[in-house]
């Protein structure tokens, strides 16, 4: 009787460290699950993001970031989404620089909730991938235009 009883005892607590095995695993499946849900896929992830820095006078500044750029091949007139967050207390000029140095694009300035979608090059590019480019934006003062802080990004432009 002795013998049974421990086994029951053996049983029993085998049976409890798995269940709390399972229990466990359980919530770190969950756990990951919800982390993975509120990050967006590879498939739907954009290139823009937003990137902040803090001028002078401690206002913020957003300044929107892009990891590359599609232009058509051959044309200087092309259209891009540049543009200039409406929370921001500056204006943006923004540069976009071949990674020779060669400048292929200035914006005027561009007020904040403004945006760019018809553009002019100063040069035509050939179909390819241009890496190490970097997109420049320069922010001033909306009273006096005097420059305030910047933000250089190195992107890679497609061409087809």
């Amino acid at each position: 009787m002795c013998l049974t009883h421990r086994n029951k005892r053996k049983t029993a607590v085998i049976i409890a460290i798995f269940l709390v095995l399972f229990v466990l695993l359980l919530l770190l499946l969950l756990n990951s699950y919800q982390n993975t849900e509120n990050t967006p896929s590879e498939e739907t992830t954009p290139t823009q993001k937003t990137l902040d820095f803090e001028p002078y006078n401690e206002k913020r500044i957003n300044i929107p970031g892009f990891s590359g750029i599609h232009l058509m091949p051959g044309q200087l007139n092309q259209t891009v989404g540049f543009y200039n967050p409406q929370d921001n207390n500056c204006y943006f000029v923004i540069s976009l620089y071949l990674s020779d140095d060669t400048c292929i694009y200035q914006s005027d300035y561009i007020k904040p909730g403004e945006q760019l979608t018809d553009i002019t090059l100063f040069q035509s590019l050939q179909k390819g991938i241009y890496k190490n480019c970097r997109l420049c934006y320069r922010c001033f003062s909306l009273s006096d235009k005097t420059e305030l802080n910047g933000s250089t990004q190195n992107i890679t432009i497609s061409t087809k």
